[in-house]
């Protein structure tokens, strides 16, 4: 019996409460019997001392028993636009996320980003970061 690879879809819109999204959500539960899968949402949030317990924090839920959903949130700056800042923020929210894989003993195999806006610019930058391959779908 071979071990399922690990997939991490990453989902530029999603939220698990409100069903957006939904349709992430049942694509890798009818693959879940071959793929163990991961999706995430990195959610920006504005930094205000209010949000702060928040920031580059990570919540889990889980959809039908078999999948996994994270939301990864990390800060928002309205002042700070240049290329260099967003980076270390970037950097930050993979170290977040990849600690949180190694805690839980995975090993991502694939990624997988579901849109050309935030889902592929995530999924370009983890895979400069650490290398894992990349698969792009569009729909329209």
């Amino acid at each position: 019996m071979s071990t399922k690879k690990n997939v991490l879809m990453i989902c530029s819109w999603l939220d698990y409460k409100l069903r957006l999204g939904s349709f992430f959500m049942e694509q890798a539960l009818i693959l879940s019997d071959e793929f163990n899968f991961i999706l995430i949402n990195f959610r920006p949030v504005k930094f205000k001392f209010k949000n702060f317990k928040k920031i580059f924090k990570i919540e889990k839920n889980i959809y039908e028993e078999k999948v996994t959903i994270l939301y990864l949130y990390y800060p928002s700056f309205k002042i700070f636009k240049n290329n260099y800042f967003l980076k270390l923020i970037e950097k930050k929210a993979f170290r977040v996320l990849h600690q949180y894989f190694k805690k839980d003993k995975i090993e991502i195999d694939l990624l997988h980003a579901q849109s050309v806006f935030d889902a592929v610019f995530w999924a370009l930058s983890y895979h400069e970061e650490y290398k894992t391959p990349y698969l792009l779908t569009e729909h329209n």
